[in-house]
């Protein structure tokens, strides 16, 4: 308080002072390797988006009834969120008591928007966030480059793969490909990446202990959940009926690509003709997603009751996304087969029930605070 300030019985008897997060410099390295290792998530997840559809056709699971490809593609889909739901809580909870790193080395992913959360501070976390939309949308593309260009390598590559083992495995090239870089960049983070959350306490002691799941579920995790889980189960749907739509026969409502067109297509490389413009501006629409995904990340983190409650926080929230793509994905593919077999709006039905979906994914968004909820257990409590 300044010696001009007038004292009056309107004063305060403590003067509470206002917060003040200037920018502060972001630890470049670390957080490069946790953004590696979304980068590997990405490109591991969206690898097999190219072939996939052609690999259920060629299991012949469907009789020879190419309408019925969805109802297996989206099923194979939502096995990994199948296992995430099971699994992220867990070790979530686990990375709150013994720690980010030995989660993360194990290949649980998800603690890493906690991770991020610790490496950065109000005044630098959206910059923090937004390396993840970068470093996402990286992975989304490389990551059906390297599965439809390694795909069937026999057939695009026959003096190299003329082999009868790449005939009898024509997908295990892409899968050595992207175990390669996973397998890379856990060498990198086993041996570069400290460990934030351990490291600090003894320096910060940390007021709190980890809640338990049930003091979480207040008012700012919920909505801000709840938001992360339309956002997902959107993105899902529409990522589970891209390659099937670009690899279906057009006289079923696809465009009939093959694999390696596929891979480049998702890649964001280009192909012929007025079909190439009309899908480079479908693809580019989803960059709003995923900076809604940036937004969104920072609303969960900063939702969360306490400092040691934050694993528990994102790992509830990759629960609930994880549950929302799992079911988006089965059903986007099963709704694209049903439509297709009832001819349903003219086979076009699942595209109509996917924009009414966003339509009511709009009135959770005016839920969220315009200004961000004050963080708990911040650094600047010392």
């Amino acid at each position: 308080m300044n010696d001009n300030d007038t004292i009056d019985e309107e004063t305060a008897l403590l003067a509470h002072a206002k917060k003040d997060y200037r920018p502060t410099p972001l630890p470049k390295v670390q957080i490069g390797i946790v953004l590696l290792l979304h980068f590997c998530g990405n490109v591991a997840n969206r690898s097999i988006s190219p072939y996939i559809i052609q690999l259920i056709s060629e299991l012949d699971i469907t009789g020879g009834d190419k309408r019925k490809v969805g109802y297996y593609a989206g099923l194979l889909q939502s096995l990994y969120y199948l296992a995430e739901i099971i699994m992220v809580m867990q070790w979530s909870r686990v990375s709150d008591h013994v720690g980010r790193k030995p989660v993360l080395l194990i290949g649980l992913v998800g603690v890493i928007k906690s991770m991020i959360g610790e490496l950065t501070n109000p005044s630098n976390r959206a910059r923090g966030f937004s390396m993840i939309l970068v470093v996402g949308a990286a992975g989304t593309a490389l990551g059906p480059l390297m599965g439809g260009a390694f795909a069937r390598p026999h057939d695009q590559f026959p003096r190299v793969f003329g082999g009868q083992f790449w005939q009898d495995y024509p997908y295990f090239l892409p899968c050595l490909v992207t175990t390669s870089v996973i397998c890379v960049s856990f060498i990198i983070t086993l041996l570069f990446l400290n460990e934030v959350l351990l490291a600090l306490m003894p320096i910060h002691p940390l007021p709190h202990e980890p809640l338990p799941l049930r003091d979480l579920l207040v008012y700012p995790v919920i909505i801000s959940i709840s938001n992360y889980m339309a956002l997902a189960f959107l993105r899902a749907m529409f990522d589970a009926l891209l390659p099937l739509f670009l690899a279906m026969p057009i006289h079923i409502g696809g465009l009939g690509f093959k694999p390696s067109t596929i891979g480049y297509i998702m890649g964001y490389s280009g192909i012929n003709l007025v079909v190439w413009f009309i899908i480079v501006v479908l693809l580019s629409l989803t960059i709003f997603v995923d900076v809604a995904y940036s937004c969104i990340f920072i609303y969960v983190t900063a939702s969360s009751p306490n400092k040691r409650s934050l694993g528990a926080t994102n790992g509830l929230s990759q629960m609930g996304a994880s549950l929302a793509r799992a079911v988006g994905s089965v059903l986007a593919t099963s709704l694209f087969s049903l439509s297709v077999e009832k001819n349903l709006l003219g086979g076009y039905a699942v595209y109509a029930i996917l924009f009414c979906i966003s339509c009511l994914a709009m009135f959770l968004a005016v839920l969220l605070p315009e200004k961000m909820w004050e963080e708990k257990d911040d650094d600047n409590n010392d």
